[in-house]
């Protein structure tokens, strides 16, 4: 069973990218980020294990760019693009940090909004580390 290490959100916005050895920049749609990734659909295809740069804005004043390896790119015949899954590669610390508050508190604001309290979103956390530390014989 795998168990993703960092928290994801589903976030519509745009994107542009690179793939590394081109100098064209093409556009994308995010569909969901998390501090180890992000899924982001195109009209093109890309080449499985192919390095991109992805660059983005979380917040008008905070741009972002990481490197990542394409893990997966999928034709959706619903609606005629491809969805692709990249696993950022040798992401900042500083830039890790960011993306993940960024889920967490956008997370915690949804959840306040059904009134689920920031106290339960807590101990909802540490319960899911407790259970991936279990299920990993403690080696997290």
């Amino acid at each position: 069973m795998h168990l993703r290490e960092y928290q994801r959100l589903g976030v519509p916005f745009r994107l542009s990218y690179t793939i590394e050895g081109s100098p064209t920049v093409r556009l994308g749609c995010a569909r969901d980020l998390g501090a180890g990734g992000i899924q982001f659909e195109s009209d093109e295809v890309l080449p499985e294990g192919a390095y991109i740069r992805v660059q983005f804005e979380l917040r008008p004043d905070s741009k972002i760019e990481v490197r990542g390896r394409v893990t997966s790119s999928n034709l959706d015949p619903v609606d005629a693009t491809y969805q692709h899954r990249i696993a950022f590669d040798s992401i900042p610390d500083h830039v890790r940090d960011s993306i993940r508050a960024f889920v967490y508190e956008a997370l915690r604001n949804a959840l306040a909004d059904r009134g689920i309290s920031r106290i339960k979103l807590d101990v909802l956390s540490a319960a899911r580390t407790s259970t991936a530390k279990r299920l990993a014989g403690g080696r997290i």
